[in-house]
């Protein structure tokens, strides 16, 4: 039970910060968007656009010249002159009013992009601090499963701290936990390195690894040089991450790129969780450990979470040995396939599945998925029982038959 706890508690804090981001988008732009107009500043932004383009890189412009040129020629009746040479640019304005303005624009440009980089750097703190949680907690759970593989004979404790436990148990509770402490300071690839050691199978979550290293290393970068590049973020992070980043830079986090990063960390973090719980809990924990992530699954199908889904499906396939469920876990699997865009690689794989010896919804799973709705409906017609209402209803794989105007039919008449 303390895994399932443990990856609950994982995910709910995720979600927790994709409602908190939300909330924080909507309200940033609803200010920015206040302040505007309340000093009616919205013609002048467009000073600030012609500098961006000015003052950028020659090599790195992608702008639009008459576009450019167009919004100087409205500055121009604005009583604004923009001149530019050799990348840099000078402004005259036609009096002190108007140059206020133009202060007011940049400063209120400023300090709304600090309020989302706060917010960002923040969200990916907090983030980090979340996959280092399930860690710490991955860590501490095969610690007190196993107490002799950190050799607690050859560790000590201060008398005075001894003195505050009520019992051995206790005692035993601080050494594992001062035993976490050491391993945690060790940093990311370290701790992943620990739990293979310790028998965890990671290799098929070893995709999201660069990926993540390079987030918690961003946070470091945030938290210990206020995100200016230093030698240790580039020695640390895969080359494929730092093109065109140098030393003395500062990095920013867009909201794609925080998007990515929740994406990504609740992937492995979950996916790593259970394949920490398959190899310390074993197969006595088999049974109770399938049906959860059954329904962990489940659920990102119906909010079309379709790769979070597919690694799901794909574990479970790998820890149980029924074909039934096996069989239900692979139709599954290519139904994210086909959501994601890769139907006709999968097509011919779901036309040779064999289902013949199992119930039937299997094989109305698989006239669906190849959308073959006319047999689809001739065989339902013939076992009418074969699935109930809510099943017909809710079961994400039966999304384009219940387009089908028959559906509406095959409902009334069985309701």
């Amino acid at each position: 039970m303390i895994f399932q706890k443990t990856l609950n508690n994982f995910l709910k804090n995720l979600e927790a910060l994709d409602l908190f981001l939300e909330a924080q988008s909507d309200l940033i732009n609803h200010n920015v968007h206040i302040d505007k107009k309340e000093n009616n500043l919205e013609a002048l932004t467009s000073i600030k656009q012609v500098l961006e383009w000015v003052l950028v890189k020659t090599e790195d412009k992608q702008g639009d010249t008459s576009s450019k040129t167009n919004i100087k020629e409205q500055l121009l009746e604005m009583g604004v002159e923009i001149t530019e040479q050799d990348g840099s640019a000078k402004i005259n304005f036609k009096d002190r009013e108007t140059a206020e303005n133009f202060k007011q624009v940049l400063n209120i440009g400023d300090l709304t992009q600090r309020q989302i980089e706060m917010v960002y750097r923040n969200s990916l703190t907090s983030l980090m601090i979340y996959f280092e949680n399930l860690v710490s907690n991955i860590i501490k759970q095969r610690l007190k499963l196993f107490p002799h593989s950190f050799n607690p004979n050859d560790k000590s404790i201060k008398y005075g701290d001894l003195i505050q436990f009520d019992n051995l148990s206790d005692a035993l509770d601080h050494l594992i936990d001062n035993e976490v402490i050491g391993i945690m300071y060790g940093g990311f690839k370290s701790w992943i390195s620990y739990l293979n050691k310790a028998g965890v199978k990671t290799k098929k979550v070893d995709i999201f690894l660069e990926e993540i290293n390079e987030a918690y290393s961003r946070r470091n970068l945030f938290v210990h040089n206020d995100g200016v590049i230093n030698n240790v973020y580039l020695n640390k992070v895969n080359p494929k991450f730092t093109k065109g980043l140098s030393k003395g830079n500062s990095i920013h986090i867009t909201d794609m790129y925080l998007k990515g990063a929740i994406d990504v960390v609740k992937k492995y973090g979950v996916l790593l969780l259970l394949e920490s719980w398959k190899s310390f809990g074993g197969d006595l924990e088999g049974n109770e450990r399938i049906h959860y992530v059954e329904n962990l699954a489940y659920e990102a199908l119906k909010k079309g979470q379709w790769e979070f889904a597919k690694h799901l499906y794909e574990f479970i396939i790998d820890d149980t040995e029924q074909f039934g469920t096996k069989t239900s876990c692979q139709i599954n699997i290519w139904l994210c396939e086909k959501m994601v865009g890769n139907y006709f690689d999968i097509k011919d794989d779901i036309k040779s599945c064999d289902v013949s010896g199992l119930k039937t919804h299997y094989k109305l799973c698989i006239l669906a998925l190849l959308e073959e709705n006319d047999t689809f409906f001739k065989l339902l017609e013939k076992e009418p029982d074969a699935l109930n209402k809510r099943e017909f209803t809710e079961w994400p794989i039966l999304a384009s038959i219940r387009k089908d105007n028959r559906t509406e039919e095959f409902l009334a008449i069985n309701s």
